[in-house]
Parts: structure tokens; sequence; C-alpha cells
């Protein structure tokens, strides 16, 4: 098994060794703690992990843009005839 530590995991995922660190902490990336300080990974765990990363607020679909425009389209025609 390959090992690697935070700060390598970091790199491969575009994260700093701290983010990966609190990724293992909340659960989502397993690793080894080896003592007090020490965080070991798998390489093929990592790569895993990395594949269905996304981050950020969700985009926006264009319906809701739409739905918006109609509606400012039509609440601006409203008193007129």
């Amino acid at each position: 098994m390959d090992t690697i530590t935070a700060s390598e995991a970091g790199e491969i995922l575009g994260v700093t060794a701290g983010q990966v660190r609190r990724y293992y902490r909340d659960g989502l990336l397993a690793g080894h703690q080896m003592g007090r300080r020490l965080l070991l990974f798998s390489r093929r765990e990592v790569e895993k992990f990395r594949k269905p990363l996304r981050t950020g607020r969700p985009r926006k679909s264009n319906c809701a843009k739409d739905e918006a425009n109609n509606h400012k389209t039509r609440s601006s025609t409203k008193g007129r005839t």
C-alpha cells in the first residue's frame, strides 16, 4: 500500500494540508493517525476522493434565471396597456 502524508494529499487534491486534516476529522477521507500529529493516507483513497470533489456554492440553473426574467417582464408591463 502506497501511503502519503497530509501535505502530499493536499497537493493531489489542490487544497492545503489543514483542509485534508479537516476532511479526515469530518470522516470524509479515510486515513491513519500515527502518534499525535502524523496522518497517513492511502494514495488510492486520495485519488478516489479527488474525482467527485466539488466545492463552493452550487450553480444556478438557467431555468431559475429564465423564471426571474419572466417575472420582471410581467411586473414591469402590468400597468401598461
